[in-house]
């Protein structure tokens, strides 16, 4: 049935002229948050609803629905909004001497203050100046911020994927039923550095900018590229330091797949694998394939590579085609690998 609703909606609460499910904040939230929205709708309901200035922020927002609104930030793309809008409504308040989250509240009371009893909006309606409902922001720093999330029961696995927008660093402690999770991320430029404690039975799955990733000065072997990340996995206990950096780094000692090369000479190029994923075909005398950004800490004494075809000699030199040649490998003919 959740099909059915998702494709109701989608048919029926668009307004077709501006893309968006009508021009309300609350509408527009929901449907990005429960999937309703496609992603080819979202810069429309982020442009025409969402962004502070269009027409529905003359209305008041409370900061429990706010909550929703940083999440709906987050998934959109957009999430330094997110954080402008929790300086503007938490950060005031706390600015203005709350000590707990208030009910309600609206940069323009200027007058606010802890001994509040009523709505500076208005009328008779008593606030409370305690509100657990008042504190998703919280929940949001932490994990679209900071980007520490459970991915399994008890955080017997857990992500760590920092959304830092315009923040230069951020730091937090997250309990866990064997312990605490500790986390430091930091901008740099582009790329990010974070420092990590893991508790025992937590195995952390660290995304952070880039192409490539260090692990205690060491290039690390990502386990996967996506979405302009570059992640490994972690498993505690332990601490570590990680540095990421737009350009592609290759440890000499894990396994290097074909297509990692940055370029070449001759008619090769990269196919479908039988063992899934790709390899380099069509190579002929003379072809030469380029890896760079390897890094053989302090030396190898040997290599190994896979291959399926008719057999030759492979050369292996450093700096380039013409440089110090460092190994030769015999090739036998196979039709496997």
């Amino acid at each position: 049935w959740a099909d059915t609703l998702t494709a109701a909606a989608r048919q029926y609460l668009v307004d077709t002229n501006t893309g968006c499910y009508t021009s309300r904040r609350q509408l527009n939230v929901m449907a990005v948050l429960s999937g309703v929205a496609t992603t080819n709708q979202l810069p429309a309901i982020y442009n025409s609803v969402l962004r502070a200035g269009t027409p529905d922020w003359s209305n008041d927002l409370t900061p429990y629905y706010a909550s929703f609104l940083l999440d709906a930030y987050s998934d959109t793309g957009h999430t330094e909004d997110g954080l402008n809008l929790s300086r503007s409504l938490w950060g005031n308040m706390l600015a203005q001497g709350a000590t707990t989250f208030w009910e309600r509240y609206s940069p323009s009371w200027h007058d606010a203050g802890p001994d509040l009893a009523l709505s500076p909006a208005g009328g008779d309606y008593e606030m409370s100046l305690c509100h657990a409902w008042s504190s998703g922001v919280t929940s949001w720093l932490t994990e679209q911020v900071l980007g520490v999330r459970p991915t399994s029961g008890g955080f017997q696995t857990a992500e760590l994927v920092p959304d830092l927008g315009d923040l230069q660093w951020a730091e937090g402690t997250v309990p866990t039923p064997s312990g605490n999770l500790y986390v430091r991320v930091t901008a740099n430029g582009t790329d990010q550095t974070a420092h990590v404690d893991i508790p025992a039975g937590t195995t952390l799955d660290v995304g952070l900018t880039g192409q490539s990733v260090t692990v205690d000065g060491a290039v690390a072997t990502p386990t996967r590229l996506a979405g302009g990340r570059v992640y490994v996995e972690l498993a505690g206990p332990g601490s570590h330091d990680l540095a990421s950096t737009a350009s592609i780094y290759f440890n000499a000692f894990s396994i290097i797949q074909a297509v990692g090369f940055s370029g070449g000479s001759g008619g090769f190029q990269a196919e479908a694998s039988s063992e899934g994923g790709q390899d380099l075909g069509f190579l002929s005398n003379g072809d030469y394939a380029v890896f760079t950004n390897v890094d053989f800490a302090d030396g190898a004494s040997s290599f190994e590579i896979r291959e399926s075809g008719y057999g030759g000699t492979l050369t292996l030199r450093l700096g380039s085609p013409t440089g110090p040649k460092v190994g030769t490998l015999n090739l036998p003919a196979t039709s496997d690998w």
